[in-house]
């Protein structure tokens, strides 16, 4: 399957809409940890058609580059059905339901998802879900969304969405809540958590994207989706742990291994929660080796 791959490693996300073939190719040499076609707002409805028949030769043009693959279907009920039939046959794990407010639409979603893997002759349960939460009402709901299903695997928070369903600009003043609200929700279920709490909509000044992604990060976001190639290394920079805090965790793994119970690392006391965290650390900065190095500070 195209999609056997942990989403928890996931720092920086890149969409490729399935409307334009022409970006297929270059996709898969941007660096991104995971690729999201997509289905929904990038394809006008004259196009959902066309752009579902080109999933296939989307994935042939990712060729052994292709790693982790998602697809943002449809939630309209006229496109939602074939979108799902279509990703089952060219053998997508992940499915990205947009505007999900809800658990009652994830459960929906149940018999048909099983429906397909029989058909298409998958393994039960290898269609795997990402609740796309964009509105005050999936907002409300994100605790009840990350366990309505088995087959959730993470929450994403669409920020652009979110302000525009309030009538408000995407600045953090009215985002940081929501925001939070997601990640611990997607957190405290075991999932991934995907989203920014601002706006990705500055292509033009891609480095304000570190910082935004930094506070996602201290918010409990495990890594972001991008709209374009230039934001893929500061969103993944602001996801990494620094320089200074892999050093910290690695005298604090040290001295571990001959200290009992509570220990003190350059004054900072240490105990299990804290010697956790730093293993943690050392494991995200070394998931990222050889694809992006910890920030600098």
């Amino acid at each position: 399957m195209t999609g056997d791959h942990s989403l928890a490693g996931v720092a920086a996300g890149l969409f490729v809409p399935l409307s334009r073939p022409q970006l297929f190719t270059r996709a898969a040499q941007r660096g991104a940890d995971a690729l999201v076609f997509d289905l929904e707002d990038s394809a006008l409805p004259a196009q959902k058609s066309d752009a579902r028949a080109a999933l296939p030769e989307a994935l042939a043009a990712l060729g052994t580059a292709a790693g982790l693959v998602v697809v943002r279907i449809n939630a309209d009920p006229r496109w939602l059905a074939d979108d799902v039939r279509a990703c089952a046959a060219a053998g997508i794990d992940f499915l990205m339901v947009p505007k999900v407010e809800s658990s009652e639409q994830l459960r929906a979603l149940e018999p048909f998802l099983a429906q397909m893997e029989e058909q298409m002759q998958r393994p039960p349960g290898s269609l795997r879900l990402l609740a796309l939460i964009e509105s005050p009402s999936g907002v409300l709901a994100a605790a009840t969304l990350a366990s309505a299903s088995a087959r959730v695997e993470a929450l994403v928070f669409g920020a652009e969405d979110y302000a525009a369903a309030l009538g408000i600009p995407a600045q953090a003043a009215a985002l940081d809540w929501p925001a939070q609200q997601v990640a611990v929700a997607a957190r405290a279920a075991g999932c991934a958590a995907w989203g920014l709490p601002g706006s990705m909509a500055g292509i033009a000044d891609a480095a304000s994207i570190a910082p935004l992604a930094r506070r996602a990060r201290a918010m409990g976001f495990t890594g972001c989706l991008c709209i374009h190639p230039a934001q893929l290394t500061p969103a993944r920079t602001g996801f990494l742990p620094t320089a200074k805090e892999v050093a910290h965790a690695r005298l604090v793994v040290a001295a571990a291994g001959s200290e009992q119970g509570a220990f003190v690392v350059e004054g900072r006391m240490v105990d299990a929660p804290v010697l956790a965290q730093a293993h943690a650390t050392l494991q995200r900065a070394g998931a990222a080796a050889g694809s992006e190095t910890s920030q600098t500070d």
